[in-house]
């Protein structure tokens, strides 16, 4: 057909060809006929072929991957885009559509436009340039956040910036993703609000509250302020030696403590126990210690979470109740 149409034409013919080769397998052939004629001779065709199947398999692979890379660009809810920088302005060249969507436009309506003619704050315009310029001249990423306004409420971002290496002397451009973190922001302080009411809570009951860790010597995680005025010992001193706890129960009460801290390790009940204890002015008080093994959601046991108080004057009052029960009942028999 090439021929023909060489002949046909009388001009070049040039195209591709698949041609299955004696092993079974299919290369892929570039050719080119042109037509020769001299006066009084019969015309002749004459052509040649290259071939180009490792080239046009690279092409495919390439476009594969392109087509890849397109897709989560356009498919990922971070914002991408590259940019360049015009003075003190940004000139979008290529944004996904996250950021499209969040500049309520089109893909097509960004390309070429001035950040400045697109609604972004002087502000805002003047700290992306800024960054922009320093990732340049570090010559690498740079992360920072900022948060604008949006229908009444604050929108929070981490953006990460970064120069594209290009030819000599051509216009640096750089490339941007932006993460929009408003949600993690809210439950950051939701968290932080939630913590400083419970730590309000726990600093103003009258009791020790502590946790400690899943092992037999069930060292101290966290206890709270009021271990001063049950204990004599400040929060950073207990913590600072894991066995000055076991060290503060009365000798002779040590094995029972021990046992009962190993029975509510192995078990999803909480125990109670009531123990003497060694003040640091050494002060012999009683104390009421009430604990459970604390787990996750997949029942793994985490660690052991207590409360203490002090029942020495009960314990007083109870003992001093005994003695005179004691003496109504000797004078009675009496």
């Amino acid at each position: 057909d090439s021929y023909l149409h060489a002949v046909a034409t009388k001009r070049v013919a040039h195209g591709q060809l698949h041609i299955r080769t004696k092993d079974g397998s299919t290369r892929v052939l570039l050719y080119r006929n042109m037509l020769y004629t001299e006066a009084g001779e019969t015309p002749y065709v004459m052509g040649y072929g290259q071939d180009i199947t490792d080239l046009k398999r690279a092409e495919e692979a390439l476009s594969a991957s392109e087509a890849i890379l397109r897709s989560f660009y356009d498919s990922t809810p971070l914002m991408m885009g590259v940019v360049e920088l015009q003075e003190d302005d940004i000139l979008h060249l290529s944004d996904n559509k996250a950021t499209a969507r969040l500049f309520g436009r089109t893909q097509q309506q960004m390309r070429n436009q001035r950040a400045s003619a697109m609604g972004v704050p002087p502000e805002q315009l003047a700290l992306w340039v800024k960054h922009y310029r320093e990732s340049q001249r570090r010559g690498g990423p740079m992360t920072f956040e900022y948060k604008q306004a949006d229908n009444g409420m604050t929108r929070w971002f981490s953006a990460t910036v970064c120069p594209i290496n290009l030819a000599a002397g051509s216009t640096t451009r750089f490339s941007y993703v932006v993460d929009d973190t408003t949600s993690r922001k809210m439950a950051e302080a939701a968290l932080r609000e939630s913590e400083a009411r419970h730590r309000t809570l726990i600093e103003q009951l009258p009791a020790i509250i502590y946790t400690a860790d899943l092992d037999p010597s069930s060292p101290t995680r966290y206890v709270s302020p009021q271990i001063k005025d049950i204990l004599g010992f400040t929060p950073t001193e207990w913590l600072a030696d894991p066995n000055l706890w076991l060290e503060q129960v009365y000798p002779d009460d040590r094995p029972g403590v021990l046992a009962a801290v190993g029975k509510v390790q192995n078990s999803t009940e909480s125990y109670s126990s009531e123990y003497r204890a060694i003040r640091r002015d050494g002060e012999i008080i009683w104390l009421r210690d009430t604990a459970k093994t604390v787990y996750d959601v997949h029942n793994n046991p985490l660690f052991m979470q207590g409360l203490t108080i002090d029942i020495t004057e009960q314990r007083r009052a109870e003992e001093t109740r005994a003695r005179l029960a004691a003496i109504v009942d000797s004078s009675g028999d009496a």
